[in-house]
């Protein structure tokens, strides 16, 4: 969002929903900058990439970010995203053995 939308306390929250979100332009913060030079590399370099992130809405949000960072190197990139929601070996194991595609309609339900 544009100033003054962008930080959390500039603004009432009511103030975001009116809020033209379609032209809202996303871009890396300088911090994480080092991070999305490192996704691009791997985008790159492989051919297909492995998404472990949270099996919640806000994990499917975070990977359509890495999705759009990633195609934009590769546009040919096979992604895919392991859904776990523990932390154990069975767990680990059945969400390698059942990868699932990102999902869109989550990510934009966020």
């Amino acid at each position: 969002f544009a100033e003054p939308h962008n930080k959390w306390h500039a603004c009432a929250p009511r103030d975001l929903l009116r809020e033209d979100v379609s032209q809202v332009e996303f871009r890396v913060a300088d911090d994480k900058l080092p991070l999305k030079q490192q996704l691009e590399q791997e985008a790159r370099q492989n051919d297909w990439l492995v998404l472990w992130l949270d099996c919640d809405r806000e994990g499917e949000a975070i990977a359509y970010e890495v999705v759009d960072v990633c195609r934009k190197k590769k546009a040919s990139l096979d992604l895919y995203r392991a859904v776990f929601s523990s932390v154990d070996k069975q767990s680990i194991q059945q969400a390698w053995r059942s990868l699932q595609r990102p999902d869109k309609r989550k990510a934009d339900a966020v």
